[in-house]
């Protein structure tokens, strides 16, 4: 009976089909037998958009007794849903330009094949649009994607059941935004029809009117702001310039503050340095009346001292002159005495030493036969005046030639080389000799080879006693000649 019912509505329209329900004998109270009603609106609702307010008012009027209780999105199965390809071809522009952004065409495009070059965003479209009457890759990859990608939207209007609650909950998103996976989920909905459908499509269409209305607005305000953009960047750059220079100002303006500060601080140091200065200048001020008193104190105590040690230097003054005449006067009784004894001194030194080269002549004189100097030459450097004859007299009368230079005193001292250099003894009277003619005679004498007797003392006994060695020696050697008896190393031991 139920598809009887459906039959009739479709070909006879509403009012035919009621009359016609009527006159074939079916009872309008059948139709809400369970199955039967819920069969007959599927059918009036299929039908097309004509059926709608039939349908309508059969579950408005019958109720909607077989509905399952509503379920979560998780237990909501997901029914049979329309393919892109079964869709009327007036819904493909919108869907394609609502779901797909330009990314997704241009991913779509490589899964078709084309000839033709396509131009732009728009031909782009239009390439996806043209493919999606008919199955192919490219709306079998449309459904993947969207399913994929709206899977929340696709369970959430699985839980509707009805073209009326399927519109409803479009509606709803509809009004909430969310446009582009709702769209997916209604349009590939089991229960919606053609007439929900278009109805979906008019709210896209004239949202679409409203954008465009909108936008020309928009565009204008859009350039009028870029341009305020424009001059207002202009403007921040100008300003970040002024910012840049009043900053390096500022800089310099610190630097010099700075400077300025430096200085003040040193100033300020140097009147506190000042101030202290002053502070103790008047502390000092303070005190210096106690001070003067003081050194009025001293100063007189010390005028007093100056006459004291001026009296007790005149004193002294006259102690010392007084002592002064006392010695003059006992150095005048002393002197003749003093003088008298100096000559006899003098005269009995001279005598002793006469005597004494006497009895050293005599003596070597008893022996000048045995042991003579064999006309050898004896120098003589330096020595006493006064004993010089002596020594003369003691050396020519045991056979021997006496040579003597004063050793620089009144004698050339340049004149000692040739001297040491003509002579065969040499007696050196240290006494007597300069430095510089003391190193003169030792290095000629170490450069000939010659013997040289250094004497400290200069009498005439020392002298008669290093001239008997000097003979003795000759005694023991008489084969050797003055030169090689002189020049032996046993006879420089005689230095002293």
């Amino acid at each position: 009976m139920e598809n009887h019912v459906a039959s009739i509505v479709r070909t006879g329209g509403i009012g035919n089909a009621m009359a016609r329900i009527e006159r074939e004998g079916y009872s309008l109270a059948a139709l809400v037998a369970p199955g039967g009603r819920n069969s007959a609106v599927r059918g009036l609702r299929d039908a097309g958009a004509a059926m709608k307010p039939f349908s309508l008012a059969f579950e408005k009027a019958f109720g909607n007794e077989d509905a399952p209780a509503a379920l979560t999105e998780e237990q909501v199965p997901l029914r049979q849903r329309r393919r892109i390809w079964e869709m009327p071809s007036a819904w493909h522009c919108t869907l394609a330009g609502t779901c797909l952004s330009i990314a997704d065409l241009r991913h779509l495009m490589k899964s078709g094949e084309h000839d033709d070059a396509i131009v732009g965003d728009y031909g782009l479209h239009s390439y996806i649009v043209n493919h999606c009457g008919n199955r192919n890759a490219i709306t079998e990859e449309i459904h993947r994607l969207l399913n994929h990608r709206h899977a929340g939207s696709l369970r959430h209007f699985a839980r509707f059941k009805g073209a009326d609650a399927v519109l409803a909950a479009w509606k709803d998103a509809f009004a909430a935004g969310n446009i582009a996976g709702s769209l997916w989920a209604a349009w590939t909905h089991g229960d919606i029809g053609e007439y929900e459908g278009s109805v979906i499509y008019g709210d896209l269409h004239m949202l679409s009117h409203q954008l465009c209305a909108q936008a020309q607005p928009s565009q204008i305000r859009i350039a009028e702001l870029e341009k305020d953009n424009g001059r207002q960047n202009a403007e921040i750059l100008r300003l970040r310039q002024a910012l840049a220079s009043m900053r390096s100002e500022r800089a310099q303006r610190v630097v010099e503050l700075e400077g300025r500060v430096a200085e003040l601080e040193g100033k300020l140091a140097c009147a506190r340095k000042t101030e202290t200065t002053l502070a103790e200048a008047g502390n000092a001020l303070s005190q210096n009346r106690s001070l003067r008193e003081r050194n009025d104190l001293l100063n007189r105590r010390l005028a007093a001292l100056e006459q004291r040690s001026q009296a007790q230097q005149n004193r002294i003054t006259e102690f010392e002159n007084e002592l002064a005449r006392a010695r003059n006067a006992t150095q005048r009784k002393l002197d003749p005495a003093l003088a008298s004894f100096a000559a006899t001194a003098s005269v009995a030194a001279s005598a002793v030493e006469a005597a004494e080269a006497t009895e050293t002549a005599c003596r070597l004189a008893e022996r000048a036969a045995d042991i003579p100097l064999g006309g050898r030459r004896i120098l003589c450097i330096g020595g006493r005046p006064g004993l010089i004859a002596h020594y003369r007299r003691l050396v020519e009368s045991n056979g021997g030639c006496f040579i003597h230079h004063d050793g620089g005193q009144e004698d050339n001292e340049h004149r000692i080389d040739a001297i040491v250099a003509g002579a065969d003894v040499v007696f050196c009277q240290v006494g007597y000799l300069s430095h510089p003619a003391y190193w003169r005679i030792k290095e000629a004498c170490k450069q000939r080879g010659l013997p040289c007797i250094f004497q400290k003392s200069g009498g005439i006994t020392a002298f008669s006693r290093d001239l008997e060695m000097i003979a003795e020696d000759a005694f023991r050697s008489p084969q050797a000649s003055p030169r090689t008896l002189f020049g032996q190393n046993r006879v420089s031991g005689y230095s002293a």
